[in-house]
């Protein structure tokens, strides 16, 4: 086995990709050979999300603009389109904070107060909008023991509690797909665990994902996959994410060896996303700069890290499936920073995980 290792290795150098190879990290050194766009140097908020408007633009709030125009401390950030492919900056005539866009719905938060911190709801500057871009806002409540559906840009009830007991908190996917429904005995009984079930639109139960009340964890988040016509549930590092399709029916996606290994050594946190290319195993927090970055799982199994810088927030993959964005910084995790200085160095970049591919 070293014997092969060391032939791989001078293979692969020979082509000029460095591979670390061995018991401690078994990746191939990739960063260069994947087409990176780094956006403009636009200033964002901290509350603002980036996403997805097409295959190649990304809709976002900024407080500033390549024209020049900077926010004044009590204006709105402008929403507006990002082209990853030239850089072209679209205005929209929306303005607030951009909280959630999901096929054609968005949710924006206005305030007078900017800064003012998100969870304080209460704040009677608060007012939060929503509605199909392209259209008029309309004005919506978010009420305290409420949550923003990711799928649907709706606020919805956190959980009710039923006459027997059990908390039911839903969780509707993408429209025409399962909702996720979890249910929780009301704590203080004498046994207090959860249970996922996948529900069509009637309520009943079309898949169980549970195999009983402790040993199935519950997702973290959900992300829809036009190219697959699939949500991805993500449940942490030590669980494999799971694929839900239209109909309900579920699959695993395994976390890789190499991962589950550097999971137990490090303290690692990160999120998994599927793209045409493979699955992209972000790793963000951990102890160790050595292994953070994105790592690219092929057919094989092969894991190649495309991006070895410290990568911040979740990632987005475009409609298509071939393109992620994700945003990185100077720093990584394990340094003391204040949030002030790594937003300084944060950049957004789009990498294109299909190049050479299609």
């Amino acid at each position: 086995m070293r014997n092969f290792d060391l032939l791989l290795g001078l293979l692969l150098l020979a082509v000029g990709l460095p591979v670390f190879a061995g018991p401690d990290s078994d990746f191939i050194e990739d960063a260069k050979s994947f087409p990176k766009f780094v956006m403009p140097a636009l200033r964002t908020s901290q509350e603002t999300t980036a996403e997805w408007y097409d295959d190649h633009r990304i809709i976002m709030s900024v407080r500033s603009l390549p024209s020049g125009w900077t926010a004044a401390e009590h204006e709105l950030s402008r929403v507006i389109l990002l082209d990853t492919e030239d850089g072209h900056v679209e205005q929209t005539p929306y303005e607030g904070e951009l909280l959630c866009y999901s096929r054609d719905r968005m949710t924006l938060r206005h305030h007078w107060r900017i800064g003012g911190a998100y969870s304080d709801r209460a704040n009677p500057g608060n007012i939060f909008e929503s509605g199909v871009f392209g259209g008029r806002l309309d004005r919506i409540e978010w009420p305290r023991l409420s949550f923003l559906n990711p799928a649907t840009c709706e606020v919805l009830p956190h959980s009710k509690k039923l006459d027997s007991g059990m908390v039911v908190m839903d969780q509707p996917l993408t429209p025409g797909h399962p909702t996720i429904r979890l249910e929780r005995l009301w704590p203080g009984n004498s046994i207090n665990g959860s249970h996922f079930l996948l529900i069509d639109a009637a309520g009943n139960t079309l898949t169980d994902v549970s195999t009983d009340w402790y040993s199935t964890p519950l997702p973290h988040n959900s992300t829809y996959m036009p190219w697959l016509g699939s949500h991805l549930l993500w449940r942490g590092y030590n669980y494999s994410p799971l694929v839900v399709n239209k109909a309900g029916e579920v699959s695993e996606q395994k976390v890789p060896r190499k991962i589950l290994e550097w999971s137990r050594t490090f303290r690692l946190d990160g999120v998994g996303r599927m793209t045409r290319a493979g699955m992209a195993w972000v790793l963000t927090v951990t102890s160790s700069s050595a292994v953070r970055g994105i790592y690219l799982e092929e057919e094989d199994g092969a894991l190649r890290r495309i991006e070895n810088g410290a990568v911040a927030g979740w990632i987005r993959v475009s409609p298509d499936g071939c393109k992620l964005r994700y945003s990185r910084t100077r720093f990584g995790f394990e340094e003391k920073r204040t949030v002030e200085e790594m937003a300084k160095t944060r950049q957004w970049v789009v990498v294109d995980v299909c190049a050479g591919k299609r």
